[in-house]
C-alpha cells in the first residue's frame, strides 16, 4: 500500500508559480544551519562515546558519505565489559518493556467509564490486530536498536513508514545520521536527515525532469562511486487546511531537497519532493531529558570515566603480566655476539667460571597482575551498575514468566532509578507508536474493525502491561494493601472502622494495577447483582422471622395451616 502523501510533486522553486505551496529556500537555509550548529557541540563526547564503548556504531560520525564500513575500528577497547553491558541493557529494556514473548499492552478508554462487551470484544481484537502488524514489521528488531542508541547517546530515532506489504515498517537511525530540534515544550519535532545516493538512484528515486545535469549527464550515471547528498526533513507545517489529504495540507511537512553550488552558506536548494504526514511519522525518545537540551544524557556518559579507567588498568596489568612471563635481563657484554636463546627451553652457554656471564632479570613484577585484577574487577561491577545489569540480568537468567512482584523484590532502588527512563519512553515514543501506525492500518479501510456506535467519539488509551510496567505499580498495591492492613487493626478499636472503605474502588483501582480490570464486570451487573443480594438477604431474614414466630405460636398452641399463610402474606414472604 502506497498512501497519496508520497506523491512526487513537480519542481519547486521561491519565484516559480506552482500547484504546491512554495517554500521559503532562504528560511529553510536557516533552519539547516541551526540544526548542524545545534548538534555540533555534542559531537565530540559522542565520538568518544562510540569509540571506547561501541565502536561499530555512529559511522556517520566519522564525516560525510562515509565508505569505510569495514574498518577497523576497535583501537581503543581493551575489555568487551562495556559492550556486554550495553547489550544486556538493550536486551532487558526489550525484554521488560516491549517483549515479543508475552503481551506488553492492552487498549482501553480514557475516563472511568465501564465497557460493554461489544466494546471490550473490539478493543481485544484491535489489540491482537496491531500485535500481528507489529510482529510483521520486526518492531522488537527496530526497538532493540533504539534502546542500545539511548543508552549510548542519550536519544534514539525511528521512522514509521507505511509499506506496501507489511502496513508500516520501522527503521532505527543511528547516531550521526539525524539532527533534530524541539519546540517551547520541550518535545522533538523535527528531524533532518542527510542520505547519500548515486546518480542512478538519484534517478530512480525522484523526477528526473527536476534533477540538475550535474546529476542526469551520463558520466554521473556511469560513476557508481560518486555520491550526491540529499537532505530530509520533516517537521510541523505551519499553515494547512484541516481534514485535507493532499500532500501540502497534512499536519507535518516532509521535503526532500538537493543543495547545489559550492557555497555552503547560500540557499541553493532544489526540493526535489515536497509531501506531508497526517500524524508524527517518527520518534526520538531520550534516555534523560535535560533543562532546554534538544538531545538528553545517557548512561554511557557516566559510565566513560570507569570505562577509560579500566582501560588503562587493564593496559597495565597486561604489561605486569608480559614482565612477569617474559622479564627484562641484564647480560654480560662478553655475551654481546653470542646466541643468547630466551625462548622455552633454550640454551644459552656462558662461561662457569666468570660471574658476569650471567643472563639476570632486571625487574621482577611480582603481584603487579593480581593488583591490578581486584581493580579490574571492581571496575567491571560497577560500569555493569551503572547500565542497569543487576536489574536486568535477572529478568533475561530467569524464566519468561518472572512476575512483577519477582522483579520488584530483585532490586528496587534500581527500579525506581530506571522508572523515569520508562516513563519518559513512553511518552515519547510508545504512545506516539500506538498513534501512527493505528491511523495507518485504520487508513487502510479493511484491516481495522467497524467502531461500535458506543464508542465514537471517546478516546483510545494504552495501557502498557509489561514486567516492568506492572513491576512499577506494586509499590501503588503495596500502598492499597498496607492500608487495608491498618483499617483491619484499627477495627479491633473501633469496629465500625472498615465502613470508611470503599471496597469497590479498592477492587476496581488493584484490578487497574494488575492490568487485570477486564475480569471485573460491567458497575451496572455489579449493581444488578448487589440488589439480587440485598433482595434475598431481606427474604433470608422474613423468613427466619416467620419459622421463630410460628415455633413460638405452635409451643402455644395458637396456630394452624391457615394462620401460617396469612402471617407468611403479612410479612411478605409467599
Amino acid at each position: 500500500m502506497q498512501s497519496s502523501i508520497l506523491q512526487t510533486p513537480k519542481k519547486l522553486t521561491k519565484n516559480r508559480d506552482s500547484p504546491e505551496k512554495q517554500v521559503d529556500l532562504d528560511d529553510l537555509s536557516l533552519v539547516i544551519r541551526s540544526l548542524e550548529h545545534e548538534r555540533s557541540s555534542w559531537e565530540t563526547p559522542w565520538l568518544d562515546i562510540r569509540d571506547n564503548i561501541y565502536p561499530e556504531g555512529a559511522r556517520a560520525l566519522d564525516g560525510s558519505n562515509n565508505s569505510n564500513q569495514g574498518g577497523k575500528k576497535q583501537q581503543k577497547v581493551l575489555d568487551s565489559t562495556p559492550q556486554l553491558a550495553i547489550r544486556s541493557l538493550a536486551s532487558g529494556m526489550q525484554g521488560g518493556i516491549i517483549s515479543p514473548s508475552r503481551q506488553w499492552f492492552q487498549l482501553g478508554l480514557k475516563g472511568q467509564e465501564k465497557t460493554t462487551t461489544s466494546v471490550t470484544g473490539w478493543l481485544t481484537h484491535v489489540r491482537d490486530i496491531l500485535l500481528h502488524f507489529f510482529n510483521e514489521a520486526d518492531i522488537y528488531g527496530a526497538m532493540y536498536q533504539l534502546f542500545r542508541e539511548m543508552a549510548l547517546y542519550g536519544q534514539g530515532v525511528i521512522l514509521i513508514e507505511e509499506d506496501l506489504f507489511k502496513g508500516f515498517k520501522f527503521t532505527t537511525l543511528s547516531c550521526g545520521d539525524y539532527w533534530l530540534d524541539s519546540n517551547d515544550d520541550s518535545e522533538v519535532d523535527t528531524l533532518m536527515r542527510k542520505m547519500y545516493y548515486s546518480a542512478r538512484d538519484m534517478i530512480r528515486r525522484f523526477d528526473k525532469e527536476i534533477l540538475p545535469k550535474e546529476i542526469t549527464k551520463k558520466e554521473s550515471i556511469n560513476n557508481v562511486e560518486k555520491k550526491f547528498e540529499v537532505i530530509h526533513i520533516i517537521r510541523p507545517r505551519e499553515e494547512y487546511e484541516y481534514g485535507k489529504r493532499d500532500n501540502t495540507n497534512m499536519e507535518w511537512e516532509s521535503l526532500y531537497l538537493y543543495k547545489g553550488g559550492n557555497n555552503a552558506y547560500d540557499s541553493n536548494y532544489i526540493v526535489l519532493r515536497q509531501s506531508g504526514f497526517r500524524n508524527k511519522p517518527f520518534v526520538a525518545p531520550r534516555w534523560e531529558k535535560l533543562s532546554n537540551a534538544t538531545y538528553g544524557s545517557s548512561p554511557a556518559r557516566i559510565a566513560l570515566a570507569d570505562v577509560k579507567t579500566l582501560y588503562q588498568v587493564r593496559k597495565e596489568a597486561l604489561d605486569g603480566l608480559k614482565k612477569t612471563v617474559s622479564p627484562p635481563v641484564a647480560a654480560s657484554g662478553k655475551l654481546k655476539n653470542e646466541s643468547i636463546q630466551l625462548i622455552p627451553n633454550g640454551v644459552t652457554y656462558v662461561n662457569s667460571q666468570s660471574v658476569d656471564s650471567q643472563i639476570t632479570p632486571i625487574y621482577q613484577a611480582h603481584g603487579v597482575y593480581e593488583a591490578t585484577t581486584q581493580e579490574t574487577i571492581e571496575l567491571r561491577q560497577k560500569i555493569k551498575e551503572v547500565f542497569f545489569n543487576d536489574l536486568f540480568a535477572p529478568i533475561m537468567n530467569k524464566d519468561k514468566s518472572m512476575s512483577a512482584t519477582e522483579v520488584t523484590s530483585i532490586n528496587a532502588e534500581k527500579l525506581g532509578s530506571i522508572t523515569p527512563v520508562i516513563e519518559l519512553l513512553e511518552k515519547e515514543a510508545l504512545d506516539h507508536v500506538f498513534d501512527r501506525c493505528f491511523q495507518i492500518l485504520y487508513d487502510l479501510g479493511d484491516v481495522i474493525p467497524p467502531v461500535p456506535a458506543e464508542l465514537q467519539g471517546r478516546p483510545l488509551k494504552i495501557e502498557y502491561v509489561s514486567v516492568l510496567a506492572q513491576a512499577q505499580k506494586q509499590s501503588e498495591l503495596t500502598a492499597i494493601m498496607q492500608l487495608i492492613g491498618n483499617v483491619a487493626m484499627m477495627a479491633e478499636l473501633r469496629p465500625d472502622s472498615p465502613i470508611w472503605l470503599d471496597i469497590g474502588k479498592i477492587i476496581s483501582k488493584m484490578a487497574e494495577i494488575l492490568c487485570q480490570s477486564e475480569l471485573l464486570l460491567p458497575e451496572k451487573e455489579v449493581r444488578k447483582l448487589q440488589k439480587m443480594q440485598e433482595d434475598l438477604a431481606r427474604e433470608q431474614q422474613a423468613s427466619q422471622a416467620i419459622q421463630e414466630t410460628v415455633s413460638t405460636a405452635k409451643e402455644a398452641g395458637e396456630i394452624n395451616s391457615d394462620n401460617i399463610d396469612n402471617l407468611a402474606q403479612n410479612m411478605g414472604v409467599g
